[in-house]
Order: structure tokens, then sequence, then C-alpha cells
């Protein structure tokens, strides 16, 4: 995967973290489960080129950065810390992309409709600096 295609698919990754955001803010179960219809036909009208692209910058964000959790009263809050990173964009990229050749359209489908990866995702595209 190259990083000039991912600057290219700018328009794409605006309108998987609109979807995403939308299905994720909902606590309404009738609703969510409508936006999830909603949101995997879209996923699912993509191309794998560009369903693997959010994929691997998903796994960019989850893996390039180091986390710790906290607990308090109940709840648990997520801390980033931010790791200095020592490859370029197109090597990140290309590592975490080089696996998922064996990746089949529903699985990459139904890994970009957890809510874990709509967090991951934008992570992964600061991180490439993708979106300025």
């Amino acid at each position: 995967m190259l990083y000039d295609e991912a600057i290219q698919t700018r328009p794409l990754f605006i309108m998987y973290m609109e979807q995403s955001q939308e299905l994720h803010e909902t606590d309404d179960e009738l609703l969510h489960a409508e936006r999830e219809q909603k949101f995997r036909k879209w996923l699912l009208q993509q191309d794998r080129k560009h369903l693997l692209m959010l994929k691997t910058i998903s796994l960019v964000g989850q893996h390039e950065r180091g986390y710790y959790y906290e607990w308090n009263e109940g709840e648990t809050i997520e801390h980033i810390i931010k790791i200095e990173i020592t490859r370029s964009h197109e090597q990140l990229l290309h590592y975490y992309s080089k696996y998922l050749v064996y990746d089949k359209k529903e699985a990459i489908t139904s890994f970009l409709l957890h809510e874990r990866n709509y967090h991951a995702f934008k992570e992964g595209l600061c991180i490439l600096e993708i979106l300025e």
C-alpha cells in the first residue's frame, strides 16, 4: 500500500469516520441496529482495496501508541501514551498491510464495524498525518 494512495483516499476516510461515529453515538438498540445495517451495507459497497486501507490505518493507530487504563468508581478511563515512532509513513503502511492480503472482505467489514476501531482509525490518521 502506498502512502500517496492513502492521501488520495481522504474522502473515503472521512465518510468512514462519519458513519462510524453516527453508529456508535446512540444508546437506542433499534436505532443502533438500523445504523449498523446501513454502515455494513456501505462498507460492503466499497472495494476490497479500500477496506484494506481502512483496516491498515486502524492497525497503525492501534499498535503504534501505548495505552494504560485507569479505573475510577466503576468507570474505565483510557489514556494514550505518545510513543516515538521511528518508521516512515510508507513503512508503517507496508508493515501493517502485508499480512492482510489473505483477509476476506466480510472479515474486514466485521473488523471495521467495531467501536474500538473508530478510535484506532482516528489515531492512525494522526500518526500517518493523512488528515491535517
